[in-house]
């Protein structure tokens, strides 16, 4: 599970927004009345006002599962009631909200930080609280490890971007290498660079030029890592390669 946390000031306007959605199914609401977006915010706003110097007193937690979760709305209660007492909010006012949105199933708490004995629930440290509520949860219940899952989606993108990147940077030189423009490595050096591409050649103290590189955005690639006909070598031959025709024609073969 992914839990944010959201401390606000106004009362109906959060309450408003988590009734407000398509499909929003309000699954327990206690210390409020649920018939209207009016009358609940009136509920919660009286008991606030045994704390009217307090300015968040709204405690909005929305709580994603992962995709491969089942989840019930018994599921989705069950985790309230632990989530509220390892808060500190078990004692407060607090409706329960489920959307259907998106694509992963997740809710909404809205309570209120003021109970009804007038003690104000600390909000210190609550998204780091909050986070690892929900890791103990995830355990408890047997649900998707979702930071996990999270993380290899990203690594799964990055790898989807960097191949894309690849990709365009071996075309692009592959386009470059083949205009009449290109004669020599600085010539190609000099058309990259049009392209937001940067290129490099690894040079000894001898002056022999024993490697090549690209630099495209912030990612980078040794000419050896793009294949093998984009070393320094498998260049130089192909613009070569692509000159010896118009050599041909200058000395009349």
């Amino acid at each position: 599970m992914i839990g944010k946390v959201y401390l606000r000031k106004d009362f109906y306007g959060a309450v408003n927004y988590v009734l407000s959605k398509p499909q929003a199914v309000l699954l327990e609401a206690s210390g409020v009345r649920s018939e209207s977006v009016s009358a609940a915010s009136q509920d919660f706003e009286l008991i606030r006002s045994l704390r009217p110097r307090v300015r968040m007193a709204v405690w909005h937690a929305s709580i994603s599962f992962a995709n491969a979760d089942v989840v019930s709305d018994e599921l989705i209660k069950n985790v309230t009631d632990d989530y509220l007492k390892e808060m500190g909010l078990s004692d407060s006012q607090y409706m329960i909200v489920r959307h259907f949105d998106t694509l992963h199933h997740h809710f909404h708490i809205i309570a209120n930080r003021i109970k009804d004995s007038g003690e104000l629930v600390s909000d210190q440290w609550c998204k780091n609280r909050t986070a690892r509520c929900c890791d103990r949860l995830e355990e408890k219940y047997r649900l998707t490890i979702a930071r996990l899952q999270l993380r290899k989606s990203n690594a799964k993108d990055k790898r989807a971007r960097l191949s894309d990147k690849k990709a365009f940077v071996k075309q692009t030189i592959d386009s470059e290498v083949n205009t009449k423009k290109v004669s020599t490595l600085d010539d190609l050096k000099i058309s990259l660079q049009r392209n937001q591409i940067e290129m490099q050649l690894h040079i000894q103290k001898t002056g022999r030029v024993n490697g090549v590189s690209f630099r495209y955005k912030d990612s980078a690639f040794k000419g050896s890592a793009l294949g093998k006909e984009y070393k320094v070598k498998e260049l130089t031959d192909r613009i070569d390669k692509n000159l010896r025709p118009k050599l041909k024609h200058k000395i009349g073969l």
